[in-house]
């Protein structure tokens, strides 16, 4: 065989086995950000965005606590990373169909002809086969990148996936975290309405008896007695602000609050020291490596991708099925010389 020959072979195998491809090239949409970090915040970018190093950022341990609760038992957040398991699968069944699908297989067939059956006067017959052979499943030759294209959709589709679980992780944790300081917030200031309330009853006490004494006047008791009511609603109103706090904080956690156990003891407000290291100046590009910006961005390719597959879907698709082994009416003979038998059958579809 010549070169040409060999070149030509090789240029009709890399066609049959590469094809071509429909799937727009994919380029990442230019962002309002600067190109480059600014000299004077390049040594400082690398700290405080890890998604694992929450701990760092809250130091009091009873929100720690309620933080690792949350990411156990939140109902939406299992629901999330069972949608990775599912995105993961549906992409190892995608790539598979890339490869041909072999079986080996071993039949066993025994039928019974009554006669007259097969032309008039036959006689009554019995056939019986045996079978064992490798079948190659109707592999598609992917002249035109559908299969691969759906791949690409499948493999971009399970980013999209794992970056959304990470996004709602994250923002599981600034939400709990939300809800807890929001919870001190209002036990604080209910605290002090309480003790509000308090000091205006003592001094409702006192204008009342000094009411009566007749040294102070009506406008003085009326006063008094608003400033009281006044106290009592914003005490009322604080109370029902803690308790939807504390409600929401027990639906983060996806149990209540009061039953976890050994929950550590927490700090005030004012003793929370969260510590950040965000600070003015930081680059947009930041942005860019933010979960939920990465999930957008796969979800972008993975529509990119089925372009791809939904213009291939308008041109032929080749399938081959066939067939290796031998058969034999017994088993004896299963194996002997002559005993071979193969069946190929290409199939070509065009949609209308």
């Amino acid at each position: 065989m010549t070169n040409q020959y060999k070149k030509s072979a090789l240029i009709i195998l890399a066609a049959v086995l590469g094809g071509c491809s429909f799937m727009p090239k994919y380029e990442r949409p230019a962002a309002p950000v600067p190109a480059a970090w600014p000299d004077s915040v390049k040594l400082k970018t690398t700290t405080g965005l890890a998604l694992t190093d929450w701990q760092n950022y809250f130091p009091d341990p009873r929100l720690q606590a309620l933080i690792a609760a949350a990411l156990e038992n939140n109902r939406d957040l299992r629901i999330a990373t069972a949608r990775i398991a599912e995105a993961r699968a549906q992409y190892g069944i995608q790539q598979a169909d890339r490869f041909p699908n072999v079986n080996l297989t071993a039949n066993r067939s025994a039928s019974r002809v009554p006669p007259g059956v097969s032309f008039p006067g036959s006689p009554q017959y019995n056939l019986l086969q045996y079978d064992v052979g490798v079948n190659l499943v109707s592999y598609e030759l992917d002249f035109w990148g559908r299969v691969s294209s759906l791949n690409m959709f499948a493999k971009a589709s399970y980013f999209a996936t794992e970056s959304a679980q990470r996004a709602f992780r994250l923002s599981l944790i600034a939400d709990v975290a939300d809800a807890y300081l929001s919870l001190l917030e209002m036990t604080e200031r209910a605290r002090l309405a309480d003790a509000t309330v308090k000091a205006r009853t003592e001094t409702r006490e006192l204008v009342a008896r000094r009411h009566e004494a007749g040294l102070s006047s009506d406008s003085d008791w009326l006063q008094e007695e608003g400033a009281y009511q006044a106290a009592l609603a914003d005490l009322a109103n604080l109370e029902q602000q803690q308790a939807a706090a504390a409600n929401l904080l027990d639906l983060l956690l996806g149990q209540s609050m009061a039953g976890i156990k050994d929950l550590p003891a927490g700090r005030s407000l004012a003793e929370q020291g969260i510590n950040s290291d965000l600070f003015s100046g930081l680059p947009a590009e930041v942005l860019l490596r933010r979960p939920d910006v990465l999930a957008a961005e796969q979800q972008l390719i993975a529509a990119n991708a089925n372009i791809g597959a939904a213009r291939a879907a308008f041109l032929p698709r080749i399938s081959l099925t066939g067939s290796v082994g031998t058969a034999s009416p017994s088993l004896s003979g299963l194996f002997s010389p002559g005993s071979g038998a193969w069946s190929f059958e290409p199939l070509i579809s065009l949609p209308l």
